[in-house]
């Protein structure tokens, strides 16, 4: 699973757990100001200890030549691709639920193709994908920024009408099935049976039988 590439780049969270810091960037992160969470750091190898004065942004340039009257990403997109309009504009408002997403996605790619190698698109993995990644969006950013974005997902130009009311009506289990697995604590693989078994009654929506 690729991880995601933050370096110096200031967030203004009221706090980021190490335990969900872990989760997202690999276990790196930054506690300054009394405690109080600012900064986050994830880069390759670098050493933590360096000092954040002397960070900086591996694609900035010394040399004036390398500038044009090009507009520079901003900082928040560099690592994403292919998004929509909506997306990048939830991107730019909360990058660390957007951080989360974005490994979350991996994760329920990954997992749907070992159960589902053979139905990953509008079949049971779609399906199973689909309402898995919806259900760790909402179980770790919560309901609200979880829909907000997976709405966002769906409102690309091209996507096909019945593909996107299976998706979305698929995202909207998962996010009931977050909910629930917040409020009662479950671990990752109870999510997973959860998910599982409301493929099995029929609560998912399969386009491709």
């Amino acid at each position: 699973m690729k991880k995601l590439q933050l370096e110096a780049l200031s967030l203004e969270v009221p706090e980021l757990s190490p335990e969900m810091c872990k989760r997202l960037m690999g276990g790196n992160y930054g506690e300054i100001n009394g405690g109080e969470i600012e900064e986050v750091y994830c880069y390759g190898e670098r050493s933590m200890d360096m000092d954040p004065e002397d960070r900086r942004d591996d694609r900035e340039f010394d040399n004036d030549d390398n500038n044009n009257d090009t507009p520079e990403q901003p900082l928040e997109l560099r690592e994403y691709t292919g998004l929509n309009q909506a997306e990048q504009d939830f991107i730019l408002q909360h990058p660390i639920a957007a951080a989360a997403f974005a490994v979350n996605a991996n994760q329920a790619k990954s997992e749907a193709a070992i159960r589902f190698p053979e139905s990953l698109h509008n079949g049971s993995g779609d399906a199973f994908r689909h309402a898995f990644w919806s259900a760790l969006n909402a179980y770790d950013q919560g309901r609200g920024l979880a829909e907000q974005f997976g709405n966002a997902h769906e409102s690309g130009p091209g996507n096909p009408e019945a593909e996107k009311n299976m998706d979305l009506h698929n995202n909207s289990v998962g996010y009931d099935i977050g909910e629930e697995a917040q409020e009662n604590g479950w671990s990752e693989q109870q999510i997973i049976d959860a998910v599982l078994d409301a493929l099995d009654n029929g609560r998912l929506i399969v386009l491709n039988k």
